[in-house]
């Protein structure tokens, strides 16, 4: 096993654990609190893809190959940054959302 299929493989596993719990955190089967460990585990996600693409392909190279892992993780890397943004915008107003309700039966039980 040459060091392209492990740097594939760490990554698809990372991208399995990342939307394993983003299911779980979706249909509330983990609680609120477990959300600063998806944030932590998409930051993680998104400095390895940009260290791994630097790394790999900087412009110091003389001579470059595409590998199928390659095409492969350049391809899920950019899904990922895809439906990161899609998915974190979406995410954070639900989140504001759940926020202001509760908030909101707060003042109100309060007053």
């Amino acid at each position: 096993m040459n060091w392209d299929h492990i740097v594939v493989a760490f990554y698809f596993s990372l991208m399995f654990l990342y939307y394993s719990f983003l299911i779980l955190l979706y249909f509330k089967i983990l609680g609120d609190v477990e959300y600063k460990y998806l944030y932590n585990l998409n930051n993680f996600i998104q400095l390895f893809i940009a260290v791994f693409l630097l790394f790999r392909y900087h412009p110091f190279k003389t001579k470059y190959e595409l590998s199928r892992s390659d095409i492969n993780l350049i391809f899920a890397s950019a899904c990922f940054l895809i439906v990161n943004l899609g998915i974190l915008h979406y995410f954070s107003d639900w989140v504001w959302k759940q926020y202001s309700h509760i908030k909101d039966i707060s003042s109100n039980s309060i007053a």
